[in-house]
């Protein structure tokens, strides 16, 4: 364990030398140096790994806090010059969506016009689901493709 400069502090092994950081967890070796979690001065923290939520280090009922998936649907049949609304279930077990991140039209007929990311259909809270309004532009009926990109985060951190 080493800190370098004023106003630096280190804990754990072999952590990566440097001033900028106000607090370091090493957690490299010998031949390898690096930090697991550092402070900077700046106050913003930085994590190696991912930041997880739950329960034991063994990873015993433990979710990775952040993640990122994809959900698609193909189920929606839109008539020449057409709109619908189409409700994509964006549900992830021990997870609750928290952003879209893009919207993915495949079939080349269709553009979407609105998106209204999050929406609760259920009184329970269990499921949740997109909208996506779209439009189809071609000359006969077309089945959608939509791929959404989503944020979730874990349950067990709220």
């Amino acid at each position: 364990m080493r800190a370098t400069g004023a106003g630096c502090a280190a804990v754990g092994e072999y952590n990566t030398y440097s001033n900028q950081y106000a607090f370091a967890v090493g957690n490299g070796d010998a031949s390898t140096r690096k930090n697991a979690f550092t402070v900077g001065k700046s106050g913003n923290a930085y994590f190696e790994g991912r930041m997880m939520s739950g329960s034991m280090e063994d990873g015993s009922s433990s979710h990775a806090m952040f993640v990122k998936g994809s959900k698609s649907d193909t189920s929606e049949s839109v008539a020449s010059g057409g709109t619908n609304r189409v409700k994509i279930d964006i549900t992830s077990e021990g997870y609750i969506p928290v952003a879209i991140g893009g919207v993915q039209l495949t079939n080349s007929a269709f553009t979407f016009y609105t998106a209204i990311p999050i929406t609760e259909a259920d009184p329970s809270g269990d499921k949740h689901y997109a909208v996506v309004n779209v439009k189809n532009n071609g000359s006969s009926a077309a089945t959608t493709n939509i791929n959404l990109i989503v944020f979730y985060i874990a349950s067990t951190a709220l």
